[in-house]
């Protein structure tokens, strides 16, 4: 079994992997495309993409895949992120110029950075941009991403947790084809899509069965839709869609929309906290 993830090891989506499914081979793709690609191509039986960070907010670019494609939502976690400073051993600080990360990672790590006079580049993974240091050599640049990437590739660690939030965390979607029986347990978070009819009032009607229901939504998205200056909403809401009135209000919800699609009711992948505990906090 085999389970597709963005970057090289190292890189924080690996772990995530190993927490969905521990006995898979974590599978490293360049880009979130690739990873949808080969799940829906059945090259691998699962993936991991990334979709939000409790700092850095929102991946836009997995919220528009998962439209595009015909897969499904399957579990969810929080993963503890911790990200580090980390160059050539041997290299000061004085001597940095440049830092490479993910623009997620360099988001995350913002008010750090802000305190420096360092060109930021952003790169296509955390741990590829350890690699790629390694093969360079340049004692001028320094590369932020996880602990793990630094042992991997034999990197020094300059700074230490230069993350602005100490309760760095970063929530991941486990993704796979449609028609696949649900994990076990209830699911705590349903993901819906939509888009709206062209009228007054027409996303408070789409919202409305939600509230009259008493469910909480956790996240609405905007992402753009096929037609010009329309929008398509992303829906995360707490519920299980075994539940009559979540299932009810999802379709009373469908009734006053264009079109609406279901991308899953899941339940969340406890991860061990930094303290030691299981963290299966709800979303939001």
């Amino acid at each position: 079994m085999r389970i597709a993830y963005q970057g090289e090891p190292g890189a924080f989506s690996e772990q995530a992997c190993r927490y969905f499914v521990p006995e898979a081979e974590p599978v490293g793709l360049p880009t979130f495309a690739a990873v949808f690609e080969a799940v829906g191509d059945h090259q691998v039986e699962w993936g991991t993409v990334p979709v939000e960070n409790s700092y850095a907010g929102s991946v836009p670019t997995v919220y528009d895949l998962i439209q595009q494609h015909t897969l499904m939502i399957f579990a969810d976690l929080l993963l503890p992120v911790e990200q580090v400073l980390m160059a050539l051993p041997g290299t000061r600080l004085e001597d940095i110029r440049r830092v490479i990360s993910h623009p997620q990672a360099l988001a995350q790590c913002d008010q750090y950075l802000a305190r420096t006079t360092w060109e930021l580049v952003p790169a296509l993974d955390t741990a590829g941009s350890a690699r790629q240091l390694v093969q360079e050599g340049r004692r001028d640049v320094a590369v932020i991403a996880s602990r793990q990437a630094a042992k991997n590739y034999g990197l020094e660690i300059l700074a230490d947790r230069i993350m602005s939030q100490s309760d760095n965390r970063t929530r991941f979607w486990l993704i796979g084809p449609m028609g696949r029986p649900r994990l076990p347990g209830r699911a705590q978070t349903t993901t819906i899509a939509l888009a709206l009819n062209n009228q007054p009032g027409a996303l408070y009607h789409a919202l409305e069965p939600f509230a009259q229901a008493h469910i909480n939504l956790y996240k609405i998205e905007s992402r753009p839709d096929v037609r010009p200056f329309s929008s398509r909403f992303i829906l995360e809401f707490e519920g299980d869609l075994a539940d009559p009135a979540t299932a009810e209000a999802v379709e009373r919800c469908g009734q006053a929309c264009r079109w609406l699609r279901v991308l899953g009711s899941y339940p969340r992948i406890p991860v061990p906290a930094p303290n030691g505990r299981s963290d299966d906090r709800g979303a939001g």
